[in-house]
């Protein structure tokens, strides 16, 4: 018979790489980790536990291996950059299903979708139409079983209408993402269903009063990121980009009352809503923190710990820095920043990061960056 060998490479931000950084006497900065070698071998802990950076990375690995099975196969063209292609649309919704019934549960969606699509606006797809394949739980017990949920997934995967909507979400030119694995860690599945049972108990009206504002709120920071990233704003976002990353929020507010006041500045209307629109933007994210740090301290669930917020508060007080905190379900693991600026800028945080170890942890800056493509073919 046959045998088809399947050889897993992870990218070195899929795992954690902070033990081959200090075990070869390395600094935790930018520029080290973007020099690593690529696909290093996959770092385990002494008691073999295998340390993930997190952020999505169980739905990246499911997507990349739905993906590349669809493409050996030659079932459909995977990697068209067309984002309405049945090919895209297919990993899509085999790799949602695949890892729904990894984790036995059927979440938002929106990691997957990411790991296909790229950077989005997501709408989550209604639950009801993956839970009928959940609740097979040996799906080859029988043949019966086997040709039953055979059909039911053949059916989710090519022939069901999904409800999910996938939108463009860019960032304005000169401003990028940073992230951070932070040696601690926290379950994401685990934490989400104490989020999820605590929105269903006796506080529930909190629940509904915090998931409302913040849904608000993303639709702010959405509407806030189109008007940064209107076509006839490139050019200006170009020009004062450098001059803003050099300055902190504070200096921002000086700037959005007289653009003028800036020396090198030759464009004072542009300059004034420029700093307008980041001091907006970091002002809205705010928010957002405040409201998951609320909804964390009632859930009892670590979403933004103390830890946490005075190291992304540490962290928004750098100069060029936008917004920064902690990603996906939250914990203890990981933080991100969004920052205004150059590599210098990118290198100055992780520099500062770096510094953070004794009070937080070990903090090492991820090589990862914003990105539109989605899933990709990779040249091992």
């Amino acid at each position: 018979p046959r045998r088809l060998r399947i050889k897993v490479g992870a990218d070195n931000d899929f795992y954690s790489q902070i033990h081959y950084i200090q075990s070869h006497n390395l600094e935790m900065t930018c520029g080290v980790v973007s020099s690593l070698p690529r696909f290093l071998p996959c770092p385990k802990t002494d008691a073999a536990r295998v340390t993930k950076t997190g952020m999505g990375s169980s739905a990246a690995l499911v997507t990349s291996l739905v993906g590349a099975l669809l493409a050996f196969f030659d079932v459909t063209d995977v990697f068209s950059a067309d984002d309405d292609n049945d090919g895209r649309r297919m990993v899509h919704n085999l790799a949602q299903v695949c890892h729904c019934v990894a984790q036995n549960k059927i979440g938002s969606g929106f990691d997957v979708s990411s790991a296909v699509y790229g950077s989005q606006k997501y709408v989550r797809f209604s639950p009801g139409l993956l839970s009928p394949l959940l609740r097979y739980d040996d799906a080859c017990a029988s043949e019966d079983n086997y040709y039953r949920f055979s059909k039911e997934l053949y059916d989710a995967v090519t022939t069901t209408e999904w409800d999910n909507e996938v939108g463009p979400l860019r960032l304005p030119p000169g401003m990028e993402l940073l992230m951070a694995d932070v040696c601690g860690g926290s379950e994401s599945p685990s934490m989400a269903r104490k989020v999820m049972a605590w929105k269903k108990g006796p506080e529930q009206k909190l629940a509904d009063r915090l998931w409302k504002n913040l849904a608000e709120i993303n639709g702010k920071l959405y509407d806030a990121l189109r008007r940064m990233t209107a076509e006839d704003w490139n050019e200006r976002w170009k020009r004062h980009a450098r001059s803003l990353s050099r300055q902190t929020a504070s200096q921002w507010e000086i700037y959005a009352t007289n653009g003028g006041n800036h020396p090198s500045s030759d464009d004072d209307d542009g300059m004034r809503q420029c700093a307008a629109w980041l001091l907006e933007f970091r002002n809205t994210f705010f928010a957002a923190r405040r409201g998951l740090k609320e909804m964390g301290v009632s859930a009892g669930v670590p979403i933004e710990p103390d830890l946490q917020t005075s190291l992304a508060d540490a962290t928004m007080s750098l100069p060029g820095v936008v917004a920064a905190g902690v990603p996906g379900a939250g914990g203890y693991d990981a933080l991100f920043c969004l920052y205004i600026g150059g590599d210098d800028v990118r290198e100055r945080i992780g520099c500062f990061w770096s510094r953070q170890c004794d009070d937080h942890g070990v903090v090492c800056p991820l090589d990862v960056r914003i990105g539109s493509e989605g899933v990709r073919r990779e040249d091992m």
